[in-house]
């Protein structure tokens, strides 16, 4: 399972997913493994991927080495429908969505690009994000916007009026962690299917302000992200507004 959250802005993409892996006995729907994936890559310095649903590890390292420096979103959109949609259409019914995110090079904005399979139509849709609007994808609650606004508000820094993408991000796994726990979903797969610690990725064309950032160190975060970082890139400036 995966829990996908980001934000696209003017001048980037955030990206944030959790990296739970859970596998089940080959042949039934028992599960009886989990171990610790990175679900999200950096294709090159300006873009990045993503994927939700069912892996393909083949598709994703091809997409990986024939992606250029120069590539558009679109271009890398093309490459990835391709790739992955040859792999995808012999088999009958599987449920695998993509993303690719970042900053392009044909106008330098950012965005958020969501391919989902048509197991029907054997074909990608396509969906983008504008910029300002939040992204949610995989295991998550269907009253996501709920736990994203009020998490906002945590995570919007009055002393360095911005929004702490980063700290946002572990305040949502959170809350998708205890929902999770809280609807019987543990006992169905024997294992949250979504946990700590999270994968970050941000991309964007202007880097923030240097400053040293204070958090109150919480117990139902992780410690992988907090206070870690000198120079922040997660941070931006103006608080955005939700989609």
């Amino acid at each position: 399972m995966t829990a996908l959250i980001g934000y696209c802005f003017e001048d980037g993409a955030f990206l944030a997913a959790d990296t739970q892996r859970i596998l089940n006995k080959p042949g039934s729907s028992n599960y009886w493994a989990h171990f610790e994936v990175s679900k999200i890559s950096k294709l090159y310095e300006n873009i990045g991927f993503a994927t939700c649903g069912v892996p393909v590890d083949e598709a994703k390292l091809s997409l990986q080495m024939k992606i250029k420096p120069e590539s558009t979103k679109n271009e890398v959109t093309t490459l990835a429908c391709k790739i992955y949609g040859d792999l995808l259409k012999p088999v009958s019914d599987i449920e695998t969505n993509l993303v690719i995110f970042g900053t392009d090079n044909e106008n330098g904005c950012g965005f958020i690009r969501r391919l989902e399979w048509d197991s029907a139509k054997k074909e990608f849709e396509i969906e983008d994000y504008k910029m300002g609007s939040f992204f949610a994808d995989g295991f998550i609650p269907l009253n996501y916007e709920m736990y994203a606004e009020s998490n906002l508000k945590k995570a919007f820094a009055p002393r360095i009026n911005g929004l702490q993408l980063d700290y946002w991000a572990e305040l949502m796994l959170a809350d998708i962690v205890n929902w999770a726990s809280s609807n019987d979903i543990v006992e169905e797969y024997g294992v949250n299917p979504v946990d700590f610690p999270i994968d970050c990725l941000v991309f964007r064309k202007h880097k923030t302000p240097f400053y040293k950032r204070v958090l109150k160190p919480s117990p139902m975060l992780s410690e992988y992200i907090q206070s870690k970082f000198i120079e922040d890139n997660f941070t931006l400036k103006k608080k955005p507004s939700s989609q």
